[in-house]
């Protein structure tokens, strides 16, 4: 059912590993050259470095990728969020003095702890997690790694229009008042979306 609602919702149109057909490349070429985060403990997904924010077009493919997942039931997922939002206290704007929003930092509901990764599928990943790789050998702590901003530029440059009228229609139709929120916000309200 929500992977049907959201087929519908994208009118066929998925293309979601060629989205991020640039930055995959990117990272497997650093992991063939021996530059993984297989020696990591995985603080980049934590409170302690992860401030991810994501659009609603990248809520819609980690929607994707849970709606494929047989053993995942979306109600336990949407208690996982719930139960992220409440311990990061993400639900909460916090303004600073010149009136923007304070980023706020949270471990990333999806992330499986320790070296195991995350849960999404990297075809599905938000693309700044993809985009921030190690780039040295045997790395195990984060600050040895960075966002890869020319390649992000890239990708944006590529998809930008169609992206933007993407999440423009997603907007619309799941009546989203949003650009970017944390991930677990913005993941548990579209499947709350998609799935009245």
């Amino acid at each position: 059912m929500l992977k049907a609602n959201i087929e519908n919702i994208l009118e066929g149109e998925l293309n979601h590993s060629e989205r991020r057909e640039i930055l995959i490349s990117e990272m497997d070429a650093l992991i063939s050259g021996g530059k993984s985060c297989h020696s990591c403990s995985g603080m980049c997904c934590t409170y302690e470095f992860n401030s991810m924010k994501i659009t609603p077009l990248e809520a819609v493919d980690i929607a994707y990728d849970l709606a494929q997942k047989v053993q995942v039931s979306i109600e336990d997922v949407k208690k996982m969020l719930l139960d992220n939002i409440s311990s990061f206290r993400l639900d909460k704007e916090f303004a600073s003095l010149g009136g923007k929003n304070f980023r706020r930092y949270y471990t990333c509901p999806f992330f499986k702890d320790q070296s195991l990764g995350c849960s999404i599928s990297k075809e599905l990943k938000p693309y700044g997690c993809i985009a921030f790789n190690p780039m040295h050998k045997n790395v195990n702590e984060p600050n040895k790694c960075i966002s890869q901003v020319p390649v992000l530029e890239k990708r944006l440059k590529k998809y930008e229009l169609e992206e933007r009228e993407k999440n423009l229609k997603l907007k619309e139709k799941l009546k989203l008042h949003w650009e970017t929120k944390p991930i677990s916000v913005a993941v548990l309200e579209v499947l709350e979306k998609l799935d009245s």
